[in-house]
């Protein structure tokens, strides 16, 4: 059993505990940064999830791994659990936040100098 076992929530609860208070720190304090560059941020990150649920969907299309239906919500998009896409689009959304930020402090520095 893990430390958080909420049947089958489990996962999304997992998944949003881990995202969403790094999600929200970065909007909180750099939101003015962020706000410059919508396209990339949401962009990168629908262009990486996407293929990343795709080639997800088809390791589980061919059994490559699957998923426990207990602890999942049982909604799918095609063999692809929603979680695990909501995974894929989250991470792609904090990549593309971190260099973004990372893009932004670079450039800040390189003025200084």
């Amino acid at each position: 059993m893990s430390v958080v076992d909420v049947g089958h929530w489990t996962y999304l609860a997992w998944l949003l505990g881990a995202a969403l208070p790094i999600l929200g720190a970065q909007w909180i304090f750099l939101a003015d940064v962020l706000k410059r560059q919508p396209r990339a941020i949401f962009g990168g990150a629908a262009i990486v999830g996407t293929y990343l649920s795709f080639a997800d969907g088809l390791a589980i299309r061919d059994r490559v791994w699957e998923f426990s239906p207990d602890l999942t919500l049982g909604v799918r998009i095609g063999p692809l659990p929603l979680e695990e896409a909501l995974f894929f689009y989250l991470t792609a959304l904090l990549v593309t936040h971190a260099m973004t930020l990372f893009t932004e402090a670079l450039a800040r520095r390189r003025a200084r100098v």
